[in-house]
């Protein structure tokens, strides 16, 4: 009794078996009807939907070139490609596959290809999609645009141009107190903090006319006070509010006044604290008041 394959089931004779036509044409008609036929390999080798074909990209960075064979006679829904990058993106990117046209690549989240997104000598799975008529790479990280100095001292993300270690400074509370001299801010990320009110009491009736200042009142506040000066002020007269740097106040002059000799009575003006007598008489008498 002969032995079969383990595959096909061919039958194996004995080393004491004589040659049989039967067992060896049964072993071709296993054969043939387990072959693939010439066209369904082509088919197999051409489907680029289950199969993704390789090929090294020629061009220029961002408009990238492919040639693959079997020939692809057009784009179609999901059609795959493995393709080494040949020189780094420097922006939004195309792919061309056997000059059947142009088409845009986009990240796995559907964006144009940043700076440095591609490459060189990395090798990306694409897959064409109909609709949009764009190469989508397959199975790509996390993105974005952040630099180093845009993410937190200690902490690692992944981005468009690769792995960024953070160097942002962490300058945790930040309290400011106001000062006659500006203040500077260090860059970097802070928790939060305070800058401390201006204090005082002073309002703008309080300070001189064109003066600015800061209090509880507000900032950059400008004084309305009237500055007199230094004025010469008289009796009876009004005395303006606002500030004086010094002044007089003068008296009124009322001139002097003749009596004869004999009694006689006079009126003292208003406003006169002091009053001279002057005695003429003959032979030096004197007079009195």
């Amino acid at each position: 009794m002969p032995t079969t394959t383990r595959n096909l089931g061919l039958k194996k004779p004995l080393g004491s078996e004589t040659f049989n036509r039967q067992a060896y044409n049964e072993n071709l008609d296993l054969m043939d009807q387990n072959a693939a036929k010439k066209t369904d390999l082509d088919e197999h080798l051409a489907n680029d939907v289950n199969h993704i074909p390789y090929a090294v990209a020629t061009g220029s960075a961002n408009s990238y070139v492919i040639i693959l064979n079997p020939v692809p006679t057009a784009y179609m829904d999901g059609m795959a490609v493995a393709v080494k990058i040949n020189i780094a993106s420097t922006g939004a990117s195309t792919l061309n596959v056997n000059g059947l046209g142009a088409r845009e690549i986009k990240d796995s989240l559907g964006n144009a290809i940043a700076p440095g997104g591609l490459k060189a000598n990395i090798i990306y799975s694409m897959r064409y999609e109909t609709t949009s008529r764009n190469f989508i790479v397959q199975g790509k990280g996390g993105g974005g645009n952040a630099t180093s100095f845009q993410l937190l001292s200690g902490y690692t993300a992944t981005v468009d141009t690769g792995p960024v270690t953070g160097t942002m400074p962490n300058n945790g509370a930040l309290n400011y107190n106001p000062s006659t001299a500006r203040q500077s801010v260090p860059a970097g990320y802070t928790t939060g903090g305070t800058v401390n009110p201006v204090t005082g009491t002073a309002t703008i009736t309080q300070v001189l006319s064109g003066l600015t200042f800061a209090s509880a009142s507000g900032i950059n506040l400008t004084g309305t006070m009237p500055n007199l000066g230094s004025p010469t002020l008289t009796p009876g007269s009004p005395i303006p509010a606002g500030y004086y740097s010094g002044g007089l106040v003068s008296y009124p002059t009322h001139g002097s006044q003749t009596y004869t000799s004999g009694s006689g009575y006079f009126t003292v003006p208003p406003g006169v604290n002091k009053i001279t007598f002057i005695a003429v008489g003959g032979g030096g008498g004197g007079g009195k008041l």
